[in-house]
């Protein structure tokens, strides 16, 4: 469903907070629900109405309808950021063999996929094999990258809701170029959507791990694998074996020595 100008009928910027969340809630633009306060080691009443606490939020169709117009509306600038990126790529790897600009793809593919930070998280995957050896799997980087997605979708209503105002009423002006310089949520989200076609585009190039339209790979089924277990931890749970993230320098100083250094 298209959400934009859904209460053009509406002035919601003479609304209080409270009068404008009842509006959402009576158009099924919200939902409410009680969510339970766990104290810490103290036994809970679960039929007493103070431990618990109402919970206000848009729905899921709303969230993904004002993200895509945001980035349907500032397509261009998105664009904007593809092109410079692979404008300089380009002839970075320019002549290069094939190898040697996929090292190149690989550096620049995860210095930008490890560059969000909101939610900083990584997932890894444990299971078995069919001998009982426990195997981990990282999540992929482009799956990390969905899960933030569906974090900025929630982000751009609670730290901008006077935009979502103008999305329901219509208002398609408001969301002009200066408004980004204004609101560093819109600046963020059209940062996150470049950088996220910078990362297709390199992984289409490379094929450095796979996915699906919803950006989140494909694990193949192996039939000599088992998988007894399938839990997720966060990587802070696990002993820290992962490779640091290169830096500016050491990219540049890895093109010095393998890339533009004289061969024998």
């Amino acid at each position: 469903m298209n959400y934009f100008g859904y209460l053009k009928k509406e002035n919601l910027s003479t609304l209080s907070p409270d009068d404008k969340i009842s509006l959402f809630l009576s158009k099924n633009l919200y939902t409410s629900s009680k969510v339970l306060n766990l104290p810490t080691n103290t036994p809970v009443n679960l039929l007493d109405p103070v431990n618990f606490k109402i919970v206000r939020e848009p729905i899921k169709e709303l969230l993904n309808d004002y993200y895509e117009y945001i980035t349907s509306k500032y397509q261009e600038h998105i664009e904007h950021l593809l092109i410079d990126f692979f404008h300089s790529f380009n002839d970075l790897v320019f002549a290069m063999e094939d190898l040697e600009a996929k090292k190149i793809g690989r550096l620049h593919y995860l210095r930008i996929a490890n560059s969000i930070q909101s939610p900083n998280l990584d997932i890894v995957r444990m299971y078995e094999n069919a001998t009982g050896i426990a195997k981990v799997k990282n999540a992929s980087k482009l799956e990390l990258y969905s899960i933030r997605e569906d974090v900025l979708k929630i982000r751009a209503i609670q730290e901008y809701p006077k935009g979502l105002d103008q999305f329901l009423m219509g208002n398609s002006k408001h969301f002009n170029n200066e408004l980004i310089s204004e609101i560093p949520i819109l600046e963020e989200i059209i940062q996150f959507k470049g950088d996220l076609k910078i990362l297709l585009a390199l992984n289409d190039e490379f094929l450095f791990e796979e996915f699906d339209f919803n950006y989140a790979p494909k694990i193949e089924n192996n039939n000599s694998i088992k998988t007894k277990t399938n839990n997720t931890l966060p990587l802070s749970q696990i002993p820290d074996t992962s490779l640091p993230m290169p830096t500016e320098e050491e990219m540049d100083q890895y093109l010095l020595e393998y890339v533009f250094s004289k061969k024998d």
